[in-house]
């Protein structure tokens, strides 16, 4: 039988353009209005786990999601975010608090620490190619991760670039 801890599935869920950026000068370097509607729509109802950057770039905490910031500062405090120091800290939460699914949003440090145990990853593909980016998305290999699905979506009127969803799984 698992432990609780072993039935926590962690997702990856990131929007980089073709080239691996995710990040310009601490901003998305893109506004893209249907990336943003999938992502609430997946994210929505699940814990996040995010750095304390990723946090600060965020007008305020993320409706009806758990936002879980882990950090190496734990006096730092924001209204709507818990923070925490180690990921078995957030396991221990998660645990507790009986959630089971959790996504992690960023940034590339957080990223780098869930990707030995993150099951599967949600890439928004921007097909555009940043000029100067700064953070990027990890790499990770095939195998053990292989292309599931690669969905295309059409630009809206108000998007700067078309993007296509790929979806990995170990």
């Amino acid at each position: 039988m698992k432990d609780a801890v072993s039935e926590i599935e962690y997702i990856l869920i990131a929007a980089v353009d073709l080239g691996g950026v995710m990040g310009l000068s601490g901003t998305l370097p893109w506004h893209i209005p249907s990336d943003f509607k999938h992502f609430k729509k997946t994210t929505e109802g699940h814990p996040m786990i995010m750095g304390r950057k990723t946090c600060e770039s965020l007008k305020g905490a993320l409706p009806n999601r758990d936002n879980l910031v882990l950090s190496r500062n734990t006096t730092h405090q924001k209204d709507g975010f818990l923070f925490f120091s180690s990921q078995k800290s957030i396991e221990d939460w998660a645990v507790q608090n009986k959630k089971n699914k959790i996504f992690v949003v960023g940034g590339a440090e957080i990223y780098s620490l869930y990707l030995a145990v993150a099951t599967s990853i949600l890439i928004s593909r921007i097909e555009t190619k940043v000029v100067g980016g700064d953070t990027y998305f990890p790499e990770f290999a095939s195998p053990p991760w292989h292309l599931e699905e690669k969905i295309k979506n059409e630009p809206g009127a108000q998007e700067e670039f078309p993007w296509h969803l790929e979806i990995w799984k170990k």
